[in-house]
C-alpha cells in the first residue's frame, strides 16, 4: 500500500519555456520585531525517525543571509504522488543541434502540479469554488508575515504497510500559536524530522494531518487566510470522496502542500508565494520563499 491509493483528480499545466513572467520583485517591507522563538525536543521511537537537533532558533547565527526556498528542485520525471504520471516532462518544441529555423532551443513543459510544490484553491475539491484568479485580486493572499511551526516528538503513529500517520491536535496548536504577541495570518506547519522521497519531499508514506478541531481553531484566528503543510496533502482519507479538512480550511484559506520545509527553523519569517497566474486553474506551481528579519535589512 502506498499513500497514493487515495486518488484525487489532477489538473495537467503545459507551457512553453518562451513565455515572459513579469513578476514580483519590488517588495519594500518592513515587519514586527517579534521574531518567533523555536521550541524543539528529542523525537520518541514510534516511527524510524531521530533527532538531533537541540537548538534554539538564532536567526542571525544559524544559516549566512540566503532566503530558504521552499520547493525542491523539479527534475525531469519526478515521482508522480497520485498516479497521474511523473511531475515534470518535457520535449523539445525547436532545438539548435538540428540545423533547422528558428536557431533556438525551446522546449514544451508539462507539470502535474500536485506532486510539486503547489498552491490551490477552493475549486480543487468544491463544486463552483473559488479559482486562482479570484485569489489574484489581492496579491496578499501571497507575500506577507508568516509563523513557521514545527511540532516536535514523534507522534507518526503506525498505520500498517509502512504507513505512519500524524494527526495534529487542536492543543498542539494552541501551544504553539499562544507563545506568539500576534499571529501572522498564513501559517506553515511541519515536523521537526520527517523522510524524503528521492525527489526531496516529505514522504508520502509519513502521513501529516490536521484533525478536524484543529482546522476548525485555525480558521477562527482572525484574518487568518494561508495554511501551509510539508506533505503532499491536507487530507488523508484513504478510498473515500469526502475531503473535510480541505474544505474547511476553504472557509477562510488558500493551501500550500509539498513544502519543503526541512531545514526552516520554527519561528516568524516574511513570505512570498506567488503561484503562476493559471487564470481560472484550481491549482498551480509555486516556489515560495522565506526570509527572515534580518535577510529583510540585508537585502533592502
Amino acid at each position: 500500500m502506498n499513500c497514493s491509493d487515495d486518488r484525487r483528480p489532477t489538473s495537467h499545466f503545459l507551457f512553453s519555456s518562451e513565455l515572459s513572467f513579469h513578476s514580483l520583485i519590488a517588495l519594500y517591507v518592513i515587519f514586527s520585531n517579534q521574531i518567533g522563538k523555536t521550541f524543539s525536543s528529542s523525537l520518541s521511537t514510534k516511527s524510524p525517525i531521530k533527532s538531533t537537533n537541540n537548538t534554539k532558533l538564532n536567526h542571525s547565527k544559524v544559516r549566512a543571509s540566503v532566503p530558504y526556498v521552499l520547493s525542491p528542485k523539479i527534475n525531469h520525471n519526478s515521482s508522480a504522488m497520485w498516479m497521474e504520471g511523473p511531475g515534470y516532462e518535457k520535449k523539445a518544441i525547436y532545438s539548435i543541434s538540428n540545423g533547422k529555423l528558428p536557431p533556438v532551443n525551446y522546449d514544451e513543459h508539462i507539470l502535474r502540479p500536485h506532486s510539486l510544490t503547489h498552491y490551490e484553491t477552493p475549486a480543487h475539491t468544491i463544486i463552483d469554488g473559488k479559482r486562482l484568479d479570484y485569489f489574484y485580486q489581492d496579491l496578499n493572499n501571497f507575500f506577507g508575515e508568516t509563523l513557521v511551526i514545527k511540532l516536535q516528538e514523534n507522534k507518526y503513529e503506525p498505520k500498517g504497510n509502512k504507513i505512519f500517520h500524524w494527526v495534529i491536535s487542536k492543543a498542539e496548536l494552541e501551544a504553539k500559536i499562544s507563545k506568539v504577541k500576534k499571529t501572522p495570518r498564513k501559517i506553515l506547519i511541519s515536523t521537526d524530522h520527517y523522510p524524503q522521497n528521492s525527489d526531496g519531499y516529505h514522504d508520502p508514506n509519513y502521513v501529516l494531518t490536521l484533525s478536524q478541531e484543529a482546522a476548525d481553531f485555525l480558521i477562527s484566528i482572525d484574518k487568518f487566510h494561508l495554511y501551509g503543510t510539508s506533505w503532499k496533502s491536507s487530507d488523508f482519507n484513504p478510498g473515500k470522496p469526502e475531503r473535510p479538512i480541505h474544505n474547511t480550511l476553504f472557509k477562510k484559506a488558500g493551501i500550500l502542500e509539498n513544502l519543503d520545509l526541512k531545514d526552516v527553523q520554527e519561528g516568524i519569517y516574511f513570505m512570498t508565494a506567488f503561484p503562476l497566474p493559471l487564470g481560472e486553474a484550481s491549482e498551480s506551481p509555486v516556489v515560495p520563499v522565506l526570509f527572515t528579519k534580518e535577510e529583510l535589512a540585508h537585502f533592502i
